[in-house]
């Protein structure tokens, strides 16, 4: 081609504007010429050659993070979460809609993200003629992270206590059902009833909109909060909390001694209330909670002016406190599809004849597994147990990874606990921690820790003039810099803040302008068809490379593992099917329990469809039998032939991995040795879509 008429365009798309532009500079009479225009591209001259570059690629931000700029709140972004984050301006609404209140945003699904924006609109009277603020709640949704498009609107109620108590919506993560239902957000509040009672409102959105599903009404009662967690893709964990009233039920108009309309009984507060949804939000019932709270429920509960004392409103002001901070700390983190870990604050009381009421707080921080199949709380260990106002401050945030759970606390120390350094703690899945590292400044200038992959954190610190992103890729061991997010005056100590108060969390809806996920960077258990910006299955399951080159051919999954059997181990998942084995191994899983040998059928496994397209599960009578004593780390499904758990290139062979209680799902992961268990479920998912 002349390339002295017809430019060449050195990539694709092929930009017309860029081409015009070339012809032009071909006229001139300069040997070298460039020109950058205004779609992007640039053309250029160099002797009689004639080219044109094409505009370069938009990538979409995928990296989030608010705080305030000269005044107003700020979105700073980044596609990839490093190096410098850009300014993309104040955060705006659609339509005169002011989201000044949003300090995060939430995943919405799918490279979209959410906010909540809350204004007061005014009071209700409430069951005994007591003004209750209402709030209006106006969820929006992002594609760019700077615009909200409103797409709900919520009203929730402050109940009275004796002064407002106001909460709005609390949000929880969103996930995809194992049938491909998407659903897109779930969130909880306090409304109030057409009689005037208050109740505790579950927001369920799917792709089609929102239902507000009840979830409880205590008649006569006040609850203050209602927090929503997500702990695999159907099931979610709600935590309440009610209040006892601080204003007279019995006033005296007159000398005449005139109770209010309906007194609130202090023996029918429950304090703490724990829900749990296996359908995601739409069925809810109680989850117990007393084997990691007895402290609490034995003291707190009962708690009663002592006699010959007139201190009723003090001793429910004392309630109230120990409430407002019990329960769940920062999310729990999924370690399998039934199990989860958590920290959690378990405040009690003890009576102490030298204060006033005749009763003292004291706290314990905890650490805590959440049973999505028994529908329990547990406790696994007492971290702390000192006076309230100092074991309330040890747990800050906390961030699925590595198979368990990465935790932020910050120790009570002398002095202002703020001032101290800032722990990491790793636990694994079955409970043990241990001391990684701390982050490079202390509490008040650290903000939270979330994932960013399977295996790397993140965490906001300001630090030298600027707010940055830390992260780390050794569970919390050592933290390097990886972005600038904004340069900002140090920020002031806000009384009552443990963390920073700007800029406090980084939200990761994409990653380098790949393939939006529903929630990225969550390494948990969240959903089968979700991935991390690192292209791992979130599931953790992985096919090994001659299983994946069959099934490019003639061969399925199931017709490849015909006959085969499971094997399990101790310790980590191999990063990938086609790594050696290791661990201990544990047990096996054969057709009844059978003895199973390589080319043999007898003890042999099958797979048949699941309910949905994509799916595969367990079709027969599949028993565990353990051969030596150990927790269940992952597991191994080999073929009907020959395989000594060896890498490729040595071995190449048909296999999946998974973790324990991911796919294949064991009542317990603590083996004994002769131990028979049967298997109920085994299940995973082949996405529609490639990764």
């Amino acid at each position: 081609m002349d390339y002295t008429k017809f430019p060449h365009h050195s990539g694709f798309p092929a930009s017309r504007e860029g081409e015009r532009q070339a012809r032009m500079l071909g006229a001139m009479g300069a040997p070298a010429l460039r020109h950058v225009n205004a779609d992007g591209s640039v053309s250029r001259k160099v002797g009689d050659r004639l080219s044109v570059t094409p505009p370069a690629a938009k990538v979409d931000d995928g990296f989030y993070s608010l705080g305030m700029q000269g005044g107003q709140r700020h979105v700073m972004a980044s596609p990839t979460g490093w190096g410098r984050f850009v300014d993309r301006g104040p955060l705006t609404g659609d339509d005169g809609w002011r989201p000044d209140s949003v300090d995060r945003l939430y995943h919405y699904s799918r490279g979209w993200g959410m906010a909540s924006a809350v204004s007061v609109v005014g009071q209700v009277m409430d069951f005994n003629d007591k003004a209750a603020t209402a709030w209006e709640i106006g969820l929006g949704r992002t594609r760019d992270g700077r615009k909200l498009t409103q797409v709900q609107q919520i009203f929730a109620v402050g109940s009275h206590i004796g002064v407002g108590v106001s909460r709005s919506f609390n949000w929880c993560e969103p996930t995809v059902l194992d049938d491909g239902t998407e659903l897109v957000v779930g969130g909880g509040g306090v409304g109030i009833t057409m009689q005037g009672d208050y109740v505790l409102v579950y927001l369920r959105g799917e792709a089609g909109g929102h239902a507000q599903v009840p979830l409880q009404t205590l008649q006569y009662q006040l609850p203050s909060e209602l927090l929503p967690y997500t702990l695999s893709p159907t099931a979610r964990l709600a935590q309440a909390k009610y209040l006892r009233p601080v204003y007279p039920q019995v006033t005296y108009p007159g000398g005449v001694p005139t109770p209010v309309p309906h007194p609130i009984n202090d023996a029918g507060c429950p304090g703490l209330v724990m829900h749990f949804s296996d359908d995601a939000g739409a069925n809810w019932t109680p989850l117990s909670f007393a084997a990691a709270a007895q402290e609490m429920l034995a003291t707190l509960l009962p708690m009663r002016v002592p006699h010959g004392h007139d201190y009723w409103a003090a001793v429910n002001t004392l309630f109230d406190r120990a409430i407002l901070s019990a329960g769940i700390v920062g999310s729990p983190a999924p370690v399998s599809r039934q199990r989860s870990l958590a920290c959690m604050n378990v405040p009690y009381a003890v009576a102490d004849p030298s204060t006033a009421v005749g009763w003292r707080l004291m706290c314990k921080a905890k650490l805590v597994a959440v049973d999505a199949a028994a529908h329990t709380i547990t406790e696994l260990d007492t971290l702390l147990d000192d006076e309230f106002d100092r074991a309330i401050h040890y747990f800050g945030s906390a961030a699925a990874i590595g198979g368990g759970m990465l935790y932020l606390a910050k120790p009570p120390l002398a002095g202002d606990f703020r001032d101290n350094p800032v722990q990491c703690w790793f636990v694994d899945s079955s409970g043990n921690r241990v001391l990684k590292g701390q982050l490079p400044q202390p509490a008040w200038l650290t903000g939270s820790v979330f994932a960013i992959d399977r295996r790397t954190v993140g965490c906001t610190t300001y630090i030298d003039g600027a707010y940055r992103l830390y992260q780390s890729t050794d569970l919390g061991t050592t933290w390097k810099p990886r972005a600038l997010i904004a340069e900002a005056p140090q920020p002031a100590r806000v009384a009552g803040a443990d963390f920073l108060t700007e800029f406090e969390f980084v939200t990761q809806l994409r990653d380098a302008g790949r393939r939006p996920t529903p929630c990225p960077g969550r390494p948990g258990p969240s959903t089968p068809v979700c991935r991390c910006p690192n292209k791992e299955p979130i599931t953790m399951i992985h096919l090994s490379t001659a299983l994946r080159a069959a099934m490019a051919t003639e061969y399925g999954l199931a017709r490849m593992m015909r006959l085969g059997c499971i094997k399990i181990f101790s310790g980590p998942q191999p990063d990938s099917a086609d790594a050696a084995e290791q661990g201990d191994w544990l047990a096996t899983i054969t057709q009844d329990g059978a003895d199973w040998f390589p080319g043999y059928t007898a003890g042999g496994l099958n797979l048949r469809a699941g309910p949905v397209a994509g799916a595969c599960q367990n079709d027969g009578a599949w028993v565990l039998r353990a051969r030596a004593s150990g927790t269940a780390g992952w597991w191994r499904f080999v073929w009907n032939s020959a395989d000594e758990g060896k890498p490729l290139p040595i071995e190449y062979t048909p296999r999946i991995d998974g973790l324990a209680g991911e796919g294949l799902v064991l009542p317990s992961n603590e083996l004994t040795a002769g131990q028979t268990v049967p298997i109920e479920s085994f299940f995973f998912f082949i996405p529609p879509t490639s990764t």
